[in-house]
């Protein structure tokens, strides 16, 4: 896990109840279209750096994971989480990605606990890989913040996060304006060969987090909830409401490891409805301590008959 400090969707990137199977978020592929031609950094990046092609075909999409940190505190203050996109397929994925993400979360992830930190403004100038590490260019925008050394901290993670996703990318270093730096932000961050941005350092991931269903995804009876969490023995609570706020599923599940450790969760959720209309996923721990509901996550979905 990279270099964070933890708060939350940030993502990455999960165990099911028995008759139930497990399934974990998987990566895209390799971020290919971020190599230069020559396969050495270029000052200024390839067309294929920096551009998003169209897809040959209409549905030909990849989704990619953004992370984001949460608004809302939890056991360690906050933590990273996930959003997921289809963006249209290109062999420059690796900067597809990180543009999308740039954009910031959407106004009903925000509306669900999910914060933009994102500078207004900033753009990205250049994408270079190359054994494993993942150079990234972006403008003099993205240091203008007034977050504090933790708000400093969970956007360099985000940042270290989403373009981690790619198996081609272990480790990132940055550059503002096409230069490295001695240090970055307003509190002094070092980030150079010896200490790089990656995910190994320390897990900077919300206690809970929820892979499947996608934000705004449709959502029918007998379809699965599914993430990742590490929560107090294990156990994960899951609630479904309606557009009245009426409860019409509420159970729990055990991931495969917790107190302590993450584990992949599953639950198949079975309910009925006879119109289509807006609901809400909760996910939560309950705590040992006071029976409180800790470390939520709430997913907008589209219910189906």
């Amino acid at each position: 896990m990279k270099r964070a400090l933890a708060v939350l969707l940030m993502l990455g990137s999960l165990a099911a109840c028995a008759s139930e199977a497990s399934t974990s978020t998987t990566r895209p592929p390799d971020a290919e279209g971020a190599r230069s031609p020559s396969g050495h950094p270029e000052s200024t990046p390839s067309d294929e750096e920096t551009t998003l092609p169209a897809a040959t075909s209409e549905d030909e999409t990849t989704t990619v994971e953004l992370w984001y940190s949460m608004t809302t505190t939890s056991a360690f203050g906050g933590g990273l989480v996930p959003v997921y996109r289809d963006i249209p397929s290109t062999p420059g994925i690796g900067a597809a990605t990180l543009r999308t993400w740039l954009e910031g979360p959407t106004s009903e992830e925000i509306a669900a606990g999910i914060d933009g930190t994102i500078p207004e403004g900033t753009e990205l100038l250049g994408l270079h890989i190359e054994d494993g590490t993942a150079v990234v260019d972006l403008t003099s925008e993205f240091e203008r913040t007034n977050m504090g050394t933790l708000g400093e901290s969970l956007l360099l993670e985000e940042l270290a996060w989403t373009i981690t996703q790619f198996p081609t990318v272990d480790r990132v270093l940055l550059k503002i304006d096409g230069e490295f730096r001695d240090h970055y932000m307003g509190h002094g961050f070092v980030i150079d060969e010896d200490h790089p941005l990656e995910r190994n350092r320390r897990d900077p991931v919300a206690p809970i987090l929820v892979s499947r269903p996608k934000f705004g995804a449709r959502f029918a009876g007998g379809d699965v909830v599914q993430g990742t969490a590490n929560v107090f023995e294990a156990t994960v609570s899951i609630r479904l409401l309606d557009d009245d706020g009426n409860i019409l599923f509420e159970g729990f599940t055990t991931a495969t490891c917790g107190t302590g450790c993450r584990g992949d969760y599953s639950k198949r959720i079975r309910f009925d409805i006879d119109h289509q209309q807006p609901g809400t996923i909760e996910v939560f721990e309950v705590s040992a301590k006071d029976g409180s509901e800790t470390n939520k996550v709430t997913v907008p979905v589209l219910l189906v008959p």
